[in-house]
């Protein structure tokens, strides 16, 4: 006796189609084409702009080469005497200090080094995206970390950035498995530990990389907190209380160490002031008020200034005008914290005097950092400059997309570290000082956006 109606048809068993194949079905694929096709991209960039890693832009060569060499972290005098400083964080040239041979930085070395960051870094997005997208919307991803023109360029210099970026791409990535592990029941009390210590590890990294992670890590903290609260999960409020006992414990050694070096326990660096002075100064408030936009801002007559500081007053109204076209060399520093303190008297006398000038640049200050457009100088126009406009306007197209598409999954914890990370980075440069180059470490996050826009977030992604 046959059936009346027919048997409805079995579901169909997941599969890729045909140009999706490698990524989505076999993960190793995935992994592999992608850090083939970084490493072949970043090791290029290196070896093509390789003299730039001969430049010491922000002074981490010689800390590294002193840290090598006489075990002092700053300089030594003609006579063997040691000038220790806190103007620059130290993690950086503490790792530098491993590429030193023979008392000179080894640029091999610290190619290598940065390759294998950079690879990290877009790895761990690709990781990430996996997780809270999917395996195309991951590898997309860490395609645009791998070719992010900020992050190749600053790749070439022996600057921070590339590990910034790195310790961010960690961070998260601790910060997801930590969820996960906290999502299980019964979840293993000994691996719990072990990624809230590793979580606090990263972030007191990150904050002996840049101090600016500092608000990073607090914010994830009182996300923790008020997560444990809600979820009544005792795992999340003893990782927030690691991740504070880890923080106040290595901060204090640190300006213990300045404390006892320096006579003052500077507890960040003593570098802040010049950085608030840089965005709180009279010649670039003119430059604001002007309005010259699309054009870059011309600091030399600021930097020219202010090597008079000290055969002048910088709190006389008439000091910038005057120094303007000074050609005095840079001052010898006696007290580098007492300088700071006096750019930091600067800044705020400036800021007081100029409140509307002051609220004013904190806009055109957050707009910088995350502006896809690249301002006009003179090495860069032309071609070069709507090239890198094409490329960050269609990115950052892709971002509002994702945005809109995204909407409330993006209040979910797996994404709240991005989202706090650039929080944490808008706070900063309201104030201080700021330019593309320091969005930097926020580049996954945009990357994990622009691929939502794209549309590639499949339904089996998480958000915990």
């Amino acid at each position: 006796m046959h059936a009346t109606a027919s048997e409805p048809d079995p579901p169909a068993e997941p599969h890729c189609s045909a140009a999706r194949t490698a990524v989505c079905c076999r993960p190793w694929v995935g992994w592999a084409s992608l850090l083939l096709l970084a490493l072949c991209i970043r090791a290029a960039v290196l070896i093509g702009l390789f003299a730039n890693l001969s430049m010491d832009v922000d002074g981490y060569r010689w800390l590294a080469e002193s840290l090598a060499s006489d075990q002092v972290y700053g300089s030594v005098g003609p006579h063997g005497e040691p000038h220790p400083t806190a103007f620059r964080p130290p993690l950086y040239p503490l790792l530098l200090s491993f590429c030193v041979d023979d008392g000179q930085l080894d640029l091999y070395r610290v190619l290598v080094l940065h390759l294998l960051w950079g690879l990290f870094a877009v790895a761990g997005t690709y990781w990430l995206g996996r997780r809270m997208l999917g395996a195309g919307g991951g590898w997309v991803a860490g395609l645009l970390v791998a070719v992010d023109p900020i992050l190749l360029v600053q790749s070439t210099y022996v600057m921070t950035e590339t590990l910034a970026v790195a310790l961010c791409v960690g961070g998260w990535m601790l910060w997801l498995a930590l969820l996960r592990c906290v999502q299980d029941t019964p979840h293993r009390r000994g691996r719990l530990s072990l990624l809230a210590a590793s979580l606090a590890g990263m972030l007191v990294a990150a904050f002996f990389c840049r101090p600016t992670f500092l608000i990073w890590a607090v914010l994830l903290c009182g996300w923790l907190v008020l997560l444990g609260i809600g979820r009544r999960q005792g795992g999340l409020l003893a990782t927030a209380c690691v991740i504070a006992i880890a923080l106040l414990v290595s901060i204090s050694a640190w300006a213990y160490r300045n404390s006892q070096q320096l006579g003052h326990p500077v507890w960040a660096t003593s570098h802040g002031g010049y950085t608030l002075l840089l965005g709180n100064n009279p010649p670039f408030y003119d430059y604001l008020r002007e309005g010259r936009y699309g054009v870059a801002w011309d600091a030399e007559p600021f930097h020219r200034a202010w090597t008079e500081r000290y055969a002048a007053d910088p709190l006389d109204d008439t000091f910038w005008d005057e120094h303007a076209d000074s050609d005095s060399d840079p001052p010898a520093v006696e007290d580098e914290v007492a300088d700071d303190r006096l750019a930091y008297e600067v800044a705020r006398q400036t800021i007081r005097q100029q409140p509307a000038m002051f609220a004013w640049a904190c806009v055109v200050r957050v707009g910088r950092l995350w502006s896809p457009l690249p301002h006009q100088t003179a090495d860069r126009s032309g071609a070069k400059l709507w090239g890198i406009a094409a490329f960050y306007g269609t990115w950052f197209v892709a971002v509002v997309v994702g945005l809109w598409r995204l909407g409330r999954r993006l209040l979910q914890p797996a994404w709240m570290a991005g989202i706090l990370l650039a929080i944490a980075l808008s706070a900063v440069h309201l104030v201080y000082w700021s330019n593309m180059r320091m969005r930097a470490p926020a580049t996954p996050l945009l990357a994990l956006v622009a691929a939502a826009g794209l549309g590639l977030r499949n339904r089996e992604s998480v958000d915990f």
